[in-house]
């Protein structure tokens, strides 16, 4: 998964993991790559929410189709989706390309 928040909120992203997960973090850009397992909803649920009140997101960047079922991949739509909406609309109308996969299930 991948934790984004304001570079200067990072350590505390980090603090939050409380050693549980292996991470990489990039200080600069105010992201972390965090290796996760499938049965950890409680934890993610917890990192977003943590993201989100920080003014970032929690993305999960990689796991089996079943499990997205469970977790949205995207959390919080952003302030931009009716604009995403609407190029979707325009460039595949017929929704070919990752239909339901994209931020709001669009």
């Amino acid at each position: 998964m991948s934790i984004r928040v304001p570079p200067s909120d990072l350590r505390t992203v980090i603090e939050g993991l409380g050693g549980r997960r292996p991470y990489v973090a990039q200080f600069g850009v105010g992201e972390t790559t965090v290796g996760f397992n499938i049965g950890d909803i409680d934890l993610l649920v917890d990192l977003r929410t943590s993201a989100e009140g920080l003014g970032g997101a929690l993305v999960v960047t990689e796991a089996p189709v079943d499990f997205y079922d469970e977790f949205d991949p995207w959390g919080t739509p952003p302030q931009t989706l009716r604009i995403q909406q609407r190029l979707i609309a325009g460039f595949d109308p017929g929704r070919i390309v990752n239909p339901g996969r994209l931020p709001g299930g669009i």
